[in-house]
């Protein structure tokens, strides 16, 4: 699945089981994700991605870009790679430092606010954040969670940044 956006704008309601393969978000608007925004009580369960990659500015996630105030639960993303140095062909750009500033990491979601995540994972992560003007958070799971709740989750892979807030799980 190729998507410009996102496969879905905006969620306010459930997503559940779904399977989605090879996924591609192919433009850099400022969030990044299967979902773009999720938001008022939103509910992700058992949604499963493999062989995602994301190119996206700010808040870039496997599943969720960006969320308030939603439950993802019995869910995985395995081979998420954020696609920040390069083109949506995946050719290398020169310029690394031109966009990103402020940004948001994570394999299921890039931020989080008042969210609960469990039974959950992510594993063969590749994220590189290096050559950003700052990032304020980069996780293995999560890039941010604001005042939230993370049970029973791992996240196994890589993550390369050399920057502040960076956790295996949460960034920050």
């Amino acid at each position: 699945i190729t998507s410009n956006n996102a496969l879905f704008n905006t969620l306010t309601g459930t997503i559940k089981n779904l399977y989605v393969d090879n996924y591609s978000k192919t433009t850099k608007n400022a969030y990044g994700g299967l979902i773009y925004s999720a938001s008022s009580n939103a509910t992700i369960d058992n949604v499963h991605m493999n062989k995602v990659r994301i190119h996206a500015r700010e808040r870039i996630g496997g599943i969720v870009g960006s969320g308030s105030s939603i439950t993802i639960r019995n869910s995985s993303v395995t081979d998420f790679i954020p696609m920040l140095y390069t083109d949506t062909n995946g050719l290398a750009l020169e310029d690394k430092t031109f966009e990103f500033d402020n940004i948001y990491v994570g394999s299921l979601a890039g931020y989080t606010y008042l969210s609960f995540i469990e039974n959950s994972f992510a594993q063969d992560i590749d994220i590189e954040v290096n050559e950003v003007l700052s990032t304020y958070g980069v996780g293995g799971l999560v890039g941010r969670m604001d005042n939230g709740t993370l049970t029973n989750a791992y996240a196994t892979g890589k993550i390369e940044c050399n920057s502040v807030n960076v956790g295996g799980l949460v960034g920050w």
